[in-house]
């Protein structure tokens, strides 16, 4: 976020085991409840969160673009219900449209392991 202008999330004590969640409260960023592209989607997860772009969807569920998951950079399908947040910069317009996330062309891992 810092490379196209924004703050992104800050803390004072360095390393902070709860920062995935922070996004979900970034004061740049506009909460939509709901996934479109690029948004980004936070959950809760044993011992802090979870962060990842949304990708498009599979079948009925969304796919999340993150790193950490099964211990690699790749695609997984979540629930949408998963994440309770879905987080854009204030200033980016969403139209209508963009809440129907297109079909994810690829083979998305399941979900799994997050740490």
């Amino acid at each position: 976020m810092r490379n196209y202008g924004y703050k992104g999330i800050t803390t004072d004590k360095g390393y902070d085991a709860l920062r995935a969640l922070k996004w979900a409260k970034w004061e740049e960023g506009l909460n939509l409840k709901k996934p479109v592209y690029g948004a980004i989607g936070v959950k809760g997860r044993s011992g802090g969160g979870h962060v990842g772009f949304v990708a498009g969807k599979k079948g009925n569920k969304i796919v999340i673009l993150g790193g950490n998951q099964n211990n690699a950079l790749n695609c997984s399908k979540y629930l949408e219900s998963d994440f309770f947040a879905y987080i854009v910069p204030k200033d980016y317009e969403v139209f209508d449209e963009d809440y129907n996330l297109e079909e994810y062309d690829g083979n998305p891992n399941e979900k799994g392991s997050e740490a």
